[in-house]
């Protein structure tokens, strides 16, 4: 394109986070600020998406500061996007300030902050806010229930889940969604209640996805239940028959109860279909750059410094 404005820049940002190119879509940014080209709230949004999935931290709180210069601050959706951004970093703290200077706050920004602390384990903070929501009158959505349900998950609170779900079908009439479901059954197979589990997933209006199937697969490596394992993993086979994790949870389960045949014929079966476990993966931000690190790798520019600075502290390379 001979000319630019900032719905073509925009676009091709909110695409490159769409298909998970975040870092693509942070460097673009970059280069349109670059070109001085004036950003409007729907930038900043999507540019926000995609430092929060890299976890980008100093960057994040660079646009932050850019909103508060040209006064888009004020801007209750780049409000909600920073409050997002920030819980998806850690810093739960400045999401939750951002959210109080924010003049106005909507739907988006409340479920914000919830979905915020119950990514974090802040189960009661989330359920107080939710009350203070209900307070100020502001009508929840799916969104919302689906980070409460998120926090009961995570504390283990099957009675507040099984409430809120009620509260959300009864309350608000809202259709329980695939994520719903997807809480519940997890929430249920964390505390064990596996048999609850596998008949709320059978009375779904919906054909269960892999998200459902994942918890279900999860919780049987946990209580070591081959029965209910296998049939979830036959389930995944089919739904996601490139994804290798599935294939190693199942073999752990058969070896973890002792069935090593089986827990063979399944690795024999990954390396027929040309599957490989993923390598761990982590990364951290230095000078506004995210340098990502796999297990195993040696590719990133510094790997050499690194693996001499940790044999010096008497770590063995192995």
């Amino acid at each position: 394109m001979s000319q630019r404005d900032v719905v073509s820049w925009t676009t091709m940002i909110a695409g490159y986070v769409q298909n998970g190119h975040a870092n693509d879509a942070v460097k673009l940014f970059r280069q349109m600020l670059l070109v001085d080209m004036k950003l409007d709230p729907i930038t900043i949004t999507s540019v926000l998406a995609a430092i929060a999935s890299l976890a980008a931290l100093q960057q994040g709180k660079e646009i932050h500061g850019y909103t508060i210069r040209r006064g888009i601050l004020a801007n209750v959706i780049v409000g909600s996007a920073l409050i997002d951004m920030y819980a998806k970093c850690g810093n739960v703290d400045i999401a939750h300030k951002v959210f109080y200077q924010l003049p106005e706050k909507n739907v988006v920004s409340w479920t914000a902050m919830i979905v915020g602390y119950g990514m974090h384990g802040l189960s009661e903070d989330a359920f107080t806010f939710f009350s203070q929501m209900q307070q100020a009158g502001i009508k929840p959505n799916h969104i919302t229930f689906t980070g409460l349900l998120s926090a009961c998950s995570h504390a283990g609170l099957v009675d507040k889940g099984r409430q809120y779900f009620d509260c959300m079908t009864k309350d608000y009439c809202i259709k329980p969604q695939i994520d719903h479901y997807a809480c519940m059954i997890d929430l249920l197979g964390r505390t064990g209640h596996l048999d609850e589990a596998l008949h709320f997933l059978n009375m779904m209006p919906l054909e269960p996805g892999p998200a459902v199937w994942g918890s279900i697969l999860g919780a049987c490596r946990i209580y070591r239940n081959i029965k209910l394992g296998k049939l979830a993993a036959e389930h995944l086979f089919y739904l996601e028959p490139k994804n290798p994790g599935n294939y190693v949870l199942l073999s752990n389960i058969y070896t973890e109860g002792g069935r090593w045949d089986e827990a063979v014929q399944v690795r024999a079966l990954m390396k027929d279909r040309g599957l490989k476990k993923m390598p761990g993966c982590s990364w951290i931000e230095v000078n506004k750059t995210v340098h990502t690190f796999l297990a195993g790798d040696l590719s990133h520019p510094q790997s050499e410094k690194k693996l001499c600075n940790i044999r010096e502290l008497g770590w063995p390379d192995d």
